[in-house]
């Protein structure tokens, strides 16, 4: 019998059928989960085109590339809090451009990835990194506890996400904050044939909405802090850019069809222009009808717990 990867529960229904996996949405905590449950690991990833061309760009443009606008809502959040006491923990660091930005506001930063070359860049620059498994690295930890553990774009891709959030919560000190952020389910700026090649498995095993979420930490006794779904310029800004490049591309490739030239394909290219160009103009009322955006950022600590950082003068009461 299937059960939820949060809650357990063992009711809940189809959402989508995708290649070899099933997605389902849990009746109780409402997270939408594949079946069979199963990460492709490490060499999937590693040979997978998609990633190896993301992961040459990241690893060749070092700090070249620019700001990564997925990462824009933890970034700021962090920013936002005085943090210059706390150790920090990021669950997969990759080469550690995030580490190494954050370096001097934390009295300490780890991190841990599976990624082996990622890691040995990000030992060059003198961090503190491990390479290995998430919950092999966790349930091993014997150190002093984490302040704050952000795990950024990594609980979508884990076999089993509330037994994550467990071994997060043993290694986090007394109040300690975990800042969570995974692509947004509910966002609609996006192809429903995009959402499949980018978001499904075995890709993401897991789709997050703020609802499911908050109930993920919300079984593991943390109290969220702040919860953000919302619609960004950046979101406006990728959804047209996609628009110009969508039309450009679609145009060219009808143009030079040579089964659509002539009126047929001129009229097809017309047509594809011209559905984007009025996508454009709608552009205004997609601040007034879309609520979602495309990241959820989530920040949450142990219920009762949040002592220890207020006296810190970390966190308002």
């Amino acid at each position: 019998m299937v059960t939820c990867p949060v809650c357990s529960t063992k009711e809940h229904g189809l959402v989508d059928k995708y290649g070899d996996y099933s997605l389902l949405r849990c009746s109780s905590c409402s997270v939408v989960f594949s079946e069979p449950m199963k990460s492709p690991g490490p060499e999937w990833y590693e040979k997978n085109k998609f990633y190896q061309v993301e992961r040459q760009y990241l690893l060749a443009a070092g700090d070249s590339a620019s700001k990564s606008r997925t990462k824009a809502k933890d970034e700021n959040f962090l920013e936002s809090i005085s943090c210059s006491s706390l150790k920090l923990l990021d669950i997969g660091c990759g080469k550690g451009d995030f580490l190494e930005k954050h370096r001097k506001d934390f009295a300490t930063v780890t991190g841990v990835d599976f990624d082996s070359e990622a890691i040995k860049m990000a030992k060059a620059k003198g961090l503190e990194v491990y390479c290995m498994e998430i919950e092999k690295f966790l349930d091993g930890f014997t150190q002093s506890k984490f302040d704050i553990i952000t795990i950024r774009h990594v609980l979508e891709h884990v076999e089993e996400p509330s037994k994550l959030i467990e071994s997060v919560r043993k290694v986090l000190s007394p109040g300690g904050l975990v800042v969570v952020s995974v692509p947004n389910a509910e966002f609609k700026l996006v192809r429903p044939e995009d959402n499949k090649i980018f978001l499904y498995p075995p890709h993401h095993l897991t789709l997050w909405s703020a609802a499911s979420l908050h109930n993920l930490f919300k079984l593991h006794k943390f109290e969220i802090c702040k919860m953000d779904s919302s619609l960004t310029t950046d979101d406006i800004n990728d959804y047209v850019s996609t628009l110009f490049a969508g039309a450009a591309y679609s145009t060219k490739k009808i143009l030079l069809d040579k089964k659509h030239s002539g009126l047929l394909g001129f009229l097809r290219a017309f047509k594809r222009g011209t559905v984007r160009f009025f996508a454009f103009l709608a552009l205004p009322l997609l601040w007034i009808f879309l609520r979602e955006g495309e990241i959820i950022l989530c920040v949450a600590r142990l219920n009762g717990q949040a002592e220890s950082l207020q006296q810190k003068g970390v966190i308002s009461k």
